[in-house]
């Protein structure tokens, strides 16, 4: 990613799916909470697979397409 370009929020992609405007194998996109295990933001996929934002794969792996990369 570039250090030019601002990273979306979980809240902002977290919008997005519910508006129909991620792509499809997206389930939801969760804010970490520092308190508990899970500090970063993360995706998790319809397949079970969860990524967290610094690319790190919390379950399970899936090969990400063009459109999840973005």
């Amino acid at each position: 990613m570039s250090d030019r370009k601002s990273r979306t929020s979980a809240n902002q992609m977290q919008q997005q799916v519910k508006r129909g405007q991620s792509p499809k194998s997206v389930d939801r996109v969760d804010k970490g909470v520092p308190e508990r295990y899970d500090r970063d933001d993360h995706i998790h996929f319809k397949n079970g697979a969860e990524l967290y934002a610094n690319g790190q794969w919390k379950h399970g792996e899936k090969e990400l397409d063009r459109k999840e990369k973005e």
